[in-house]
């Protein structure tokens, strides 16, 4: 008697089941690839946001001690700290201001050394 093809169970091949379980291991492993992906891609713009931002920051400091320099180097604040420590300082006369020459180029690559005080110089 001829038995019914569709009643009979089909033996289960290994090759099957094997290559069944690598595409669904491959299709996880690159959904998980493409999610840590992606947060190691935001974590960078979260740093780079945040470099920024302390950038601006370090950039307005340094504008800001600038101009603090400036107005600390100035005449007109110099004058009145002087004046406010008693240091009894004044503006030099035209004859006690001391004009030095400026060293050549040719002397200053040779490496000699320019006494001012003795008028001498030696190499």
């Amino acid at each position: 008697m001829l038995k019914n093809r569709r009643s009979q169970v089909a033996p289960v091949r290994l090759t099957n089941v094997l290559g069944t379980l690598l595409l669904c291991g491959f299709f996880a492993g690159a959904g998980i690839g493409y999610v840590w992906h992606r947060n190691r891609n935001q974590d960078f713009e979260h740093q780079i946001r945040r470099k920024r931002a302390q950038l601006e920051d370090l950039r307005m400091q340094n504008s800001y001690f600038a101009r603090q320099l400036e107005d600390l180097r100035s005449y007109r604040f110099l004058e009145t700290r002087v004046k406010e420590l008693n240091l009894g300082l004044t503006l030099p006369q035209p004859e006690q201001i001391l004009h030095l020459p400026e060293p050549s180029r040719a002397t200053v690559q040779q490496g000699e050394i320019i006494r001012v005080a003795s008028g001498e110089s030696r190499p």
